[in-house]
């Protein structure tokens, strides 16, 4: 087996191919990037891939990831 391939080092690997930024979840409420994929330690069968976004919420994070990417104007 090829050094340093496991299940979260595949799913980067095609997340970045498909020009993804990270996972969402919005049932479990939670969301991680590519460079802190799953932070968790158990992802879920119902994660999604997705794009980060801006957050203006008043929560303790500054982006979201979200299923569309947004577009400027």
């Amino acid at each position: 087996m090829e050094e340093g391939i496991n299940l979260t080092g595949i799913l980067k690997k095609w997340l970045t191919e498909n020009k993804y930024d990270g996972l969402f979840n919005y049932e479990c409420e939670c969301a991680c990037i590519i460079d802190d994929l799953v932070p968790c330690g158990d992802p879920q069968e119902d994660c999604e891939p997705g794009y980060r976004s801006p957050c203006d919420c008043i929560d303790d994070h500054d982006w979201h990831i979200v299923p569309c990417k947004e577009t400027d104007g």
